[in-house]
């Protein structure tokens, strides 16, 4: 999914991409000819079109294992907002999706609980 995202940030807003898997700077892009995200590489993408897009920015450096900006941020599973997870670095939701996420956990396990009673 990140590296559809990842072309589609190519396609539509990078200037030095020609179409056709080709950049302007005489060389093929690295997007459109590797099947690994983390193999590829270009250093005008990651410096000029991919700050537009906060949360692909953030998808992205993660893939390599690396927090943009210094400190540690993460993208929730269910919004794909971005947001510190301060202390709790296991942490997977923002905090308006943590509390909605803890709703349904618990209603499913009230519903197992009455399902396997009655």
């Amino acid at each position: 999914m990140l590296k559809d995202d990842v072309k589609k940030q190519v396609e539509t807003s990078c200037a030095t991409y020609a179409g056709n898997g080709h950049c302007h700077l005489d060389r093929p892009c690295p997007f459109f000819n590797s099947d690994e995200i983390e193999l590829s590489r270009c250093n005008y993408f990651e410096n000029a079109v991919l700050p537009a897009d906060e949360k692909l920015n953030v998808r992205y450096w993660q893939s390599f294992g690396v927090a943009y900006w210094g400190e540690l941020t993460k993208v929730c599973k269910r919004c794909e907002n971005t947001f510190n997870p301060g202390d709790q670095k296991r942490r997977q939701y923002c905090d308006e999706c943590r509390e909605i996420q803890r709703k349904e956990k618990r209603n499913k396990r009230m519903r197992d609980y009455r399902k396997n009673i009655g």
